[in-house]
């Protein structure tokens, strides 16, 4: 523009619009004081494009860590709701008529009571396992003399069978005398 300026005569046409009169013409001087304030504004506007950019950054960034957030919480609140319906359901496996938090002398009995039937428990469980042994034993035991029952019983019945050959024999010679 500036050299459009400096061509400018009334009288001629202007090079850039053609008009024959030039009412306001412009100087060099305004010319400049012009661009020098386009310039400025321009530095201002890459600089405030610059912050622009930079907030936009880092609104992205935190949008993503409030997204990861939100999906920690959903993962950690569905585990927590886990958590407590396990101990409702164990809370209402545990059922103790009149139970009562703040009366531990009543719980420490409770419990005492509880180990003492626990013991007696593992000590008729003992018992039982030691009759089991001896029903076993008795078992085993019964079998044998069954065997040896047998084996007397077929002794008997041969010794009948010989006594009754031997009579047999007896009235056979006591004909023939």
């Amino acid at each position: 523009l500036s050299q459009y300026i400096l061509n400018l005569h009334d009288g001629e046409p202007c090079p850039l619009c053609g008009a024959m009169e030039h009412p306001n013409i412009m100087h060099d001087t305004d010319l400049s004081e012009e661009n020098d304030a386009l310039d400025a504004s321009r530095a201002l506007w890459t600089k405030e494009e610059s912050a622009l950019r930079k907030l936009e950054n880092e609104l992205t960034t935190a949008a993503q860590y409030l997204t990861d957030k939100f999906e920690q919480e959903k993962s950690l609140t569905a585990e927590l709701d886990l958590i407590v319906a396990k101990k409702d359901n164990h809370n209402l496996t545990f059922q103790w008529a009149d139970f009562d938090k703040a009366d531990r002398n009543r719980f420490e009995n409770q419990k005492s009571t509880i180990k003492q039937l626990e013991d007696i428990i593992t000590d008729k469980e003992l018992n039982i396992k030691k009759l089991r042994s001896t029903i076993q034993l008795t078992r085993e035991n019964a079998i044998k003399y069954e065997k040896s029952l047998d084996e007397l019983k077929n002794q008997v019945q041969i010794i009948d069978a010989n006594m009754i050959q031997n009579l047999s024999q007896v009235k056979v010679l006591t004909h023939l005398s």
